[in-house]
């Protein structure tokens, strides 16, 4: 908790008041904590700038789970726009109470979830309104884990941008990668319809990539019939890979990596994986050296990646036994956040 140590109570009471005034007009403060590195431990010195997050009763009730989904959260920060924020910077983010409990925990929403677990470090909450106690007391009441579908899209989402394997990117990549070599194996005359078993098996996922019965490759919702020859199947993937080309051969060199964003797709695995095991969650999380050392790009490309693609893997083979990927009981969260709101709003 390096971050919070060095600001002093004044400061620590500046947040609290700046959160409270985001909320004049709008509703009521509920809880506030900070997040990100410092939650879960991962700070890096220099590196890390102040995330503060909290949760904030809106006066204005929606009267269903689709007007919740509607609600906008309120945002401060001391960074300037378009640029990442520095050392220095603050940045408050507030969620509407009744999007983060009955649409975004329901939809296994990562940043949800952290925010759910936020109060096991205790030296992160800033305020907790005692009537939402009873809801960080029994949180596995209010998550859903028993679709994955947030958890793969958010992973690859944070590594998209460098061909991360079972992705869009990542598809198009391996498939262009295995053609070329192809040619120079087997010679530019060879035809997608002798090799189309073999592709579709480089790609990793029939999401992108599916070999089709007239010996035709169906990626990324193109369709290559098996006569074409491999060198302009080659063509074809080069102008759909584009300048992204460039990037993902850096990437894989090391170089221009976004080392924070992969080290947030590890952190989530690693979270979903302990809640399906046993149920629990507590921060500062005790892996925090390891994603310290991916952070700071100590790891090379490829170790993060096969740590990711195995580690969704093992989250879905988890999915399948736990005891705790149960869906939720919808109208009884709904009762508890409507008894929530009328305890705080009175």
């Amino acid at each position: 908790m390096s971050q919070l140590a060095e600001r002093n109570t004044a400061e620590i009471s500046l947040l609290l008041q700046k959160a409270r005034s985001m909320t004049e007009g709008e509703g009521r403060l509920v809880f506030l904590t900070v997040f990100g590195s410092a939650l879960y431990g991962t700070s890096c010195e220099g590196l890390s700038d102040l995330d503060v997050r909290g949760l904030y009763i809106p006066y204005q009730e929606p009267g269903s789970k689709k007007e919740a989904e509607k609600e906008k959260g309120l945002h401060y920060s001391t960074g300037s726009t378009g640029s990442r924020n520095d050392s220095q910077d603050v940045d408050i983010d507030l969620l509407p109470f009744d999007r983060w409990m009955s649409v975004m925990l329901a939809h296994g929403d990562i940043g949800a979830l952290d925010l759910l677990y936020a109060p096991t470090n205790e030296a992160c909450t800033l305020y907790c309104h005692p009537a939402i106690n009873p809801l960080f007391a029994r949180p596995l009441r209010y998550l859903d884990l028993s679709d994955g579908t947030y958890l793969v899209r958010y992973c690859q989402g944070q590594g998209n941008t460098y061909g991360l394997s079972g992705t869009r990117l990542g598809t198009l990549w391996r498939v262009y990668l295995l053609a070329s070599e192809l040619v120079l194996q087997k010679g530019e005359h060879m035809r997608v319809r002798d090799c189309q078993k073999e592709l579709a098996e480089e790609a990793g996922t029939q999401k992108y990539c599916i070999a089709l019965e007239d010996g035709g490759l169906l990626l990324c919702g193109q369709c290559h019939a098996g006569a074409i020859q491999i060198t302009e199947l080659c063509r074809r993937l080069e102008k759909l890979l584009g300048p992204h080309r460039e990037r993902i051969e850096s990437a894989r060199s090391g170089k221009g990596v976004d080392w924070k964003a992969l080290a947030h797709a590890m952190r989530a695995i690693w979270q979903v994986k302990k809640l399906l095991t046993c149920g629990e969650l507590s921060f500062p999380l005790s892996c925090a050296e390891e994603l310290r050392k991916v952070r700071l790009g100590k790891c090379s490309f490829a170790e993060v990646e096969k740590e990711i693609v195995a580690g969704m893997k093992e989250v879905e083979r988890l999915r399948t036994a736990s005891s705790y990927a149960h869906k939720k009981d919808e109208a009884a969260v709904w009762r508890d956040l409507v008894l929530y709101r009328n305890t705080v709003l009175g």
